[in-house]
């Protein structure tokens, strides 16, 4: 049977979570999942995503895009020519490649599920 947690107490200054998180407040928000494109890698329907806006982006990263007008929340990539593409973390989304445009909105930098309905 589990009980209590009790703090970690190895001598290292953890600090508080809201400091760990938000390297930037004033350019970070939280936004709600909508839909299974990145259940492969543990983000579900209804999980709320910390998101920074930035410039500073790498392939493998997951971003909130617009592409081609619609907004989605994928893995940025990269092709052999240096072309950017989105992909998904469900084999049943298709890789996303701009036809028009494609325009990094943020970078998704935690993702935070509540168990229960407390």
């Amino acid at each position: 049977m589990a009980g209590f947690g009790s703090p970690i107490d190895d001598g290292r200054d953890v600090g508080s979570l809201e400091a760990w998180l938000l390297a930037d407040p004033d350019a970070t928000y939280l936004i709600s999942m909508d839909g299974d494109a990145l259940l492969d890698a543990q983000i579900a329907p209804g999980d709320f995503l910390l998101t920074q806006r930035t410039r500073t982006v790498r392939a493998g990263d997951i971003v909130v895009a617009e592409i081609d007008g619609d907004y989605v929340v994928r893995f940025l990539r990269k092709n052999g020519r240096g072309e950017q593409y989105l992909e998904a973390a469900n084999d049943a989304y298709p890789k996303l490649v701009p036809q028009e445009s494609l325009n990094i909105e943020g970078k998704v930098i935690a993702c935070i599920r509540k168990y229960g309905s407390e």
